[in-house]
């Protein structure tokens, strides 16, 4: 089984970019987040593949 972090709602004391390596610091295989219109999609590629 895989495991997901709504990165909205935990880590809320991190950068949002900064929320994808603590949720696989944490174990979560995945992530997700509301409202892709209000991210740079970019930036959101750039720290999902960094983690």
């Amino acid at each position: 089984m895989k495991r997901g972090a709504c990165i909205d709602t935990l880590y809320t004391e991190l950068d949002f970019y900064e929320r994808f390596k603590a949720a696989k610091a944490d174990g979560f295989d995945a992530v997700e987040f509301w409202d892709w219109r209000i991210r740079d999609l970019d930036k959101v590629r750039d720290a999902a593949q960094a983690a």
